[in-house]
């Protein structure tokens, strides 16, 4: 180590002392690049204009405090609300109301006069959300982020509740569950058996819980994860589940967060709907006057078919003119059973206890149809082709 004098770019000089190795030059390279630059007390004033005057253009309020602390204050307020702005910039989420957020943000930062608070949470300003906002928002704000949360998520659980897709920008790429099989215990005090989701009941319940979460705590809807998104716009049976289950969350008012409970009873509701939409059908009534009776088979159709536009499933992309052998199929009760169509056998397609994740999916509206390959016929239930 030794001691060097600095000529700041102010015109004030320092006598510093600088550490570390010198075989290179490399002191006196770093005492060169403090010169460059204004003295520490110049820079600190500076910053503190800077803020005093965003303060005046914000009309934001005078601090309290002593003078030191205030004095800091200031800079780490202005500090806050240009890193929320940054923050803001860049997010990408397609469900918040970015413009309506900013203005309930800057306003609950806005309500902290406290000098000692700003002080306190200064290791939160470089993640104003949600870790600042969700530190420093107040009741009213609080309130007013949970009314803004809940008209963003309105498109959202609409469409949920009439089983039609959101208008949402989606990623391409297929999202992979984490685990084939989750175990949801009972809760505490709670009769019943843990319960076994599959993969695909496991990700509904995410999206719910999300979604719940979301309205609980409505910092967390810039964060809602593109997996609930993804989730609620495919065209297979989770989307079914994941619509079922975001309604459960819309008809949750002001719900206060997710319980143990209120998650094993949503994985109930949605193992239930799971096991009705897979169980092996009931066979058909004999009797021509029943009323109750409906076709208990399961279709498909196999069908030479031609890409309109690209695919991506895994590391391969389908280009639009690509002819593929796909199938549709349905079961008894399967929702919207037309609106897509896969790569793989009847006999594959129709054991849902299977990870549906490594099957190639493409919507119906994205393909021109060629050819039709081969159909069960309902009178025989056996193949007819043409």
């Amino acid at each position: 180590m030794a001691y060097y004098v600095v000529n700041h770019l102010c015109g004030h000089t320092a006598r510093i002392q600088i550490y570390g190795t010198n075989v290179h030059g490399e002191r006196e390279a770093k005492a060169a690049r403090l010169g460059d630059q204004p003295c520490p007390d110049c820079r600190r004033a500076a910053e503190h204009a800077t803020a005093a005057e965003s303060a005046l253009v914000l009309d934001l309020p005078q601090l309290t405090g002593s003078d030191k602390q205030v004095a800091w204050a200031v800079v780490l307020r202005d500090r806050a609300f240009r890193r929320l702005d940054a923050a803001l910039d860049d997010e990408r989420d397609s469900l918040a109301d970015l413009d309506a957020r900013r203005e309930v943000y800057r306003e609950i930062l806005a309500a902290v006069d406290s000098a000692a608070m700003w002080i306190d949470y200064r290791d939160r300003i470089e993640h104003p959300v949600p870790d600042l906002i969700t530190a420093l928002a107040a009741a009213p704000g609080r309130a007013r982020l949970r009314a803004l949360t809940t008209d963003e998520l309105a498109p959202l659980l609409s469409a949920a509740a009439t089983d039609s897709d959101p208008t949402l920008i989606v990623e391409d790429k297929p999202v992979r569950d984490i685990a084939t099989v989750r175990t949801i215990p009972v809760p505490e005090g709670q009769g019943g058996p843990d319960l076994k989701l599959p993969a695909i009941v496991s990700r509904a319940l995410t999206v719910w819980r999300e979604t719940f979460a979301s309205l609980a705590d409505p910092a967390r809807i810039t964060r809602l994860r593109r997996t609930a998104i993804v989730a609620l716009t495919e065209a297979t049976l989770p989307a079914h589940l994941a619509r079922l289950a975001v309604r459960t969350a819309a008809a949750a008012t002001n719900p206060p967060g997710v319980t143990d409970e209120q998650s094993y009873t949503a994985a109930r509701l949605l193992l239930d709907e799971y096991q009705r939409q897979t169980r092996a059908p009931a066979p058909v009534s004999d009797d021509p006057s029943d009323a109750e009776q409906t076709s208990t088979s399961a279709w498909w159709i196999r069908a030479r078919v031609r890409m309109l536009r690209s695919a991506r499933h895994r590391n391969t992309t389908v280009a639009p003119g690509q002819e593929l052998v796909l199938i549709q199929y349905g079961l008894p009760g399967w929702p919207k059973p037309a609106e897509a169509w896969f790569d793989i056998d009847p006999a594959t397609a129709l054991d849902l206890s299977a990870d549906l994740e490594d099957v190639f999916c493409v919507a119906a509206d994205d393909v021109e149809i060629i050819e039709i390959l081969d159909t069960p016929d309902p009178a025989t239930d056996t193949v007819a082709r043409d």
